[in-house]
């Protein structure tokens, strides 16, 4: 009886445990987002130097989340967030090539990212202070 005494009283307590602490994602969501804007706008007009100047901006604007933050964040939320880091980090490396084509097809694809990201966001609430950017409709992804 002591043991299942004390394997009840050691679930109890991880079930108690705090979840671990979200850091925010985004540095300046509002920056990023208009970054996301400059970059399409020097893409527009083919100038590869602004519109790389944006990307970094937008690399700039929202951390990179670790594997290990995957209790925090959900793991589907971290995949997207690589995902959208390999695809930003595609489109500087095509862009600093002059290849525009290829670079606006990245920059697509870390769009898509974004937006899947933050549709996940609901089942894991933004953190306090998080700059998360409000949608239309007044909620924050």
């Amino acid at each position: 009886m002591p043991r299942l005494a004390a394997g009840a009283l050691a679930l109890a307590a991880v079930a108690a445990a705090p979840s671990p602490a979200r850091l925010p994602v985004h540095r300046d969501a509002p920056a990023m987002e208009e970054a996301v804007l400059d970059a399409t706008r020097a893409f527009l007009h083919a100038d590869t130097t602004a519109a790389r100047g944006a990307l970094d901006r937008i690399e700039k604007s929202c951390r990179r989340l670790s594997r290990d933050e995957a209790a925090a964040w959900t793991q589907e939320v971290v995949n997207e967030d690589i995902a959208m880091h390999a695809a930003l980090d595609r489109a500087r490396e095509l862009t600093s090539r002059g290849e525009i084509d290829d670079a606006v097809a990245s920059l697509v694809w870390v769009e898509r990212t974004c937006r899947t990201c933050h549709a996940l966001r609901p089942t894991t609430t933004s953190p306090a202070g998080s700059e998360s950017p409000s949608r239309p409709n007044g909620s924050i992804p």
